[in-house]
């Protein structure tokens, strides 16, 4: 009692939170969307982006999706950039600088093809209604994670929901539309911080689902122990990319391989969530596979398993592509709304038998 008492006293605080990321980031960043440009790699622009390196062309271009303007300037996949906008392109910290280009801007580029240099103009153009589909797809799931977890911690705060919270302000953080910064300091330290956010949030999954809805004998037994190996690849990756962001001239080639190590790391923890989870879910009693451990089985398998393969398997082999990976991504959505219903489902329940038992 005591112990959701010391809860109930940040709900206040942590409701604050969740509003202010709301107005803070997705508020600008949709605003700002209208005013993105396409270019139409295969997450080449939006990975550079990622490294602080606003829509630049990745050093070996993977695929061009048909139509594009990246398409219309004859791009293709294969090509090894050499230079941008006369700017070489191991000279990472000037082409950085360049900064966003704008709907309708022309930028010289010369790609190594086949052993010849081949000048290309590429005109960004607006977001194609595809990318409609994904900035709405990352909004529901924002606000899917966002909500579920407020609402569970304002209900029945306890240790569980407090979890389940930072999970949802960290997950909202990661699928909310950024807003753009055209001072190169201010990107540069959002672009850090855009990417702890992110490592934290995959920590935060795993942690959730190696306590929740049983903790695992290791957690129990050397907790402070548990938490460093859930919590330090994150730094390590943190500190990958923060190095990468302070020291852009030591990027050139190595993009493709830092931003290979990222989606790496995001597509190991979420196939280990599913794992630990569906390990936590065989072991189980009969009896203690609730309604809300079974909601939350299949929202964890059917949200996460499918993004977590179809990254794992970029890495290994980027030529397959699966039909339909573009819409994986709403899969997610699943996950916090299933994670809700359990902790809302086991923590009332708890709650009720206590109060029972008082009576």
């Amino acid at each position: 009692m005591e112990d959701r008492n010391r809860h109930k006293k940040m709900r206040w605080l942590w409701l604050a939170l969740a509003v202010m990321e709301v107005f803070a980031i997705e508020v600008p960043g949709g605003l700002d969307y209208t005013a993105t440009p396409y270019a139409g790699y295969e997450l080449g622009a939006e990975s550079a982006n990622d490294f602080n390196s606003d829509y630049l062309i990745p050093h070996l271009i993977e695929r061009v999706r048909p139509g594009s303007p990246a398409a219309s300037a004859e791009l293709v996949s294969g090509d090894r950039v050499l230079s941008v906008q006369g700017i070489p392109f191991e000279q990472q910290d000037r082409i950085i600088k360049l900064g966003r280009p704008k709907i309708g801007e022309t930028r010289s580029i010369v790609v190594e093809r086949e052993g010849v240099q081949v000048p290309i103009n590429l005109t960004y153009a607006k977001n194609p209604n595809s990318n409609n589909f994904k900035y709405t797809a990352f909004a529901v799931i924002a606000f899917a994670f966002l909500g579920a977890g407020t609402f569970c911690f304002w209900r029945y705060p306890s240790r569980e929901a407090r979890l389940l919270y930072w999970l949802g302000l960290t997950g909202a953080f990661v699928f909310m539309h950024k807003p753009y910064f055209a001072s190169f300091a201010v990107r540069s330290a959002f672009g850090m911080f855009r990417w702890l956010i992110t490592s934290l949030w995959l920590a935060v999954l795993f942690h959730f689902l190696v306590v929740f809805p049983k903790p695992k004998r290791a957690v129990v037994a050397k907790p402070k122990l548990a938490l460093a190996v859930i919590y330090t690849p994150c730094l390590v990756l943190f500190l990958l990319i923060a190095y990468y962001t302070l020291f852009p001239s030591g990027l050139g080639s190595r993009g493709v391989v830092v931003i290979d190590t990222a989606f790496a790391f995001i597509g190991v923890y979420l196939a280990l969530g599913v794992i630990v989870f569906l390990h936590t879910y065989v072991t189980l009693l009969s009896r203690e596979r609730t309604q809300g451990v079974r909601i939350m089985a299949i929202g964890t398998a059917i949200g996460i398993l499918p993004i977590a393969v179809s990254i794992l398997l970029k890495i290994i082999a980027p030529g397959v592509l699966l039909p339909g990976r573009d819409h994986y991504i709403l899969m997610l959505v699943l996950i916090p709304l299933s994670f809700g219903y359990a902790v809302w489902k086991e923590t009332r329940g708890t709650e009720t038998g206590t109060a029972a038992a008082s009576v």
